[in-house]
């Protein structure tokens, strides 16, 4: 069942482009779990035993699992390629099959080669015989792929297509929104210095920052963290909901560890305010420019460089992308360094050695894994995702009540 012939070259590109944005991808989909179960990939995932690097549009997408209904063409084949699924082509990747190879992955790449042509091409391009021939070539494409899937599911969705009518102006909307599915010659698709910077930051802000924050807060509470917990953070009326949650595994923890970053710099604030928390916490003093404004390069106590902390780490997870350059990544790791020193300094007059300028440096000149790499990325991911918007929230302490920024 093929769609009616027109003959208006922008009717005919968004015809063909309902089947690019509506057929493909559920085609694409339905070749990926008949490979492997949605729930087994969810595993592979979770547990970063995936060899592949995914844009930052594409982990989201990950984290959907076991939903794979939202997951692009370029996702799909991503996967099905690099974790093996399928066995290769019989031509090379990024070539287009000859007439006569006809396995699933030279289909595979007739799809995405004619997904490209329709996102691409001149408008005048499009013709009454391009049409035809493009729809001849993808119920080819259909037919083998069901006999691939034993089923009939790929020609339902292209004759669901078929039978509607579809709006023009919807339709090229979408297509414009699509990107080229670009298809790699080698297995290293995921391999980027820019991205291997940005881990290295990832692990700075999941790991590295959070234990010297953690290191404050500790020395200077007078008790236990449990009895912290106990006088003071159970009378703290409102905490989104992720750092309630944090807040709460003190009682079995019987630390501060499982805090991150903003959840420290919040309570250090809230103890650094309130009177009534002082005979139990003793790092007094304030900020140079208060709690809410970045400090000068002359603010340098360690109030000023929590403080900044908290600025970087908003600053980091509002980056735009995860490819870094290098520019930024010595400029954030040259902070880093300053503040590590200070503090390493400052704990040095206690008596106390800690070598967070050491432990900065290593984070820096190390070489990451694969998996390594894909660890710290899911977690500044989660991070990203707690942070939900900058809203204003109330903290009760007693009669006192304070107004934070979370």
């Amino acid at each position: 069942m093929s769609l009616p012939i027109p003959n208006d070259c922008e009717v005919i590109r968004a015809k063909l482009g309902c089947i690019v944005t509506n057929v493909f991808p559920k085609i694409m989909q339905s070749l990926l779990i008949s490979n492997i179960r949605e729930t087994a990939l969810q595993s592979k995932y979770e547990q970063n035993d995936i060899n592949i690097e995914f844009t930052d549009e594409e982990s989201l997408l990950m984290d959907e699992l076991p939903n794979v209904n939202n997951f692009t063409v370029e996702l799909c084949y991503k996967i099905l390629r690099f974790e093996k699924l399928i066995q290769e082509p019989k031509g090379k990747w990024g070539v287009n099959p000859e007439n006569i190879n006809m396995s699933t992955a030279d289909d595979i790449q007739r799809i995405i080669f004619a997904s490209n042509a329709v996102i691409s091409e001149p408008i005048a391009e499009f013709t009454v015989n391009f049409y035809i021939k493009f729809l001849y070539n993808i119920e080819r494409i259909l037919r083998r792929m069901d006999a691939f899937l034993r089923t009939e599911i790929c020609q339902k969705y292209y004759k669901e297509v078929c039978s509607k009518e579809i709006d023009v102006i919807s339709c090229m909307k979408d297509l414009k929104n699509c990107k080229l599915i670009e298809v790699k010659k080698t297995v290293q698709y995921w391999k980027t210095e820019g991205r291997e910077r940005y881990s290295k930051l990832a692990i700075m802000m999941t790991e590295m920052i959070p234990e010297v924050l953690r290191t404050i807060l500790q020395y200077h509470c007078q008790l236990p963290a449990t009895d912290m917990y106990k006088t003071y953070l159970q009378t703290l009326n409102t905490f989104q909901p992720t750092e309630q949650q944090m807040l709460t595994q003190i009682l079995s923890t019987k630390t501060f560890q499982s805090l991150d970053i903003s959840t420290i710099c919040k309570l250090i604030r809230i103890f650094n305010n309130n009177v009534r928390c002082w005979q139990h916490f003793t790092l007094t003093g304030k900020p140079a420019q208060g709690w809410h404004k970045l400090p000068t390069k002359a603010d340098l106590n360690i109030l000023d460089d929590i403080v900044r902390i908290r600025f970087m780490r908003n600053e980091i997870l509002h980056r735009p992308d995860t490819d870094l350059d290098k520019a930024s990544f010595e400029t954030y790791f040259g902070s880093f360094k300053d503040i590590s020193k200070r503090i390493d300094s400052y704990f040095l007059q206690v008596g106390q050695s800690h070598g967070f300028e050491a432990k900065v440096y290593e984070v820096k000149t190390c070489t990451l894994d694969f998996s390594t790499k894909q660890k710290y990325d899911k977690a500044m991911r989660n991070l990203e995702n707690m942070r939900g918007k900058n809203v204003f929230r109330y903290f009760y302490i007693g009669l006192n009540t304070k107004l934070l920024h979370t």
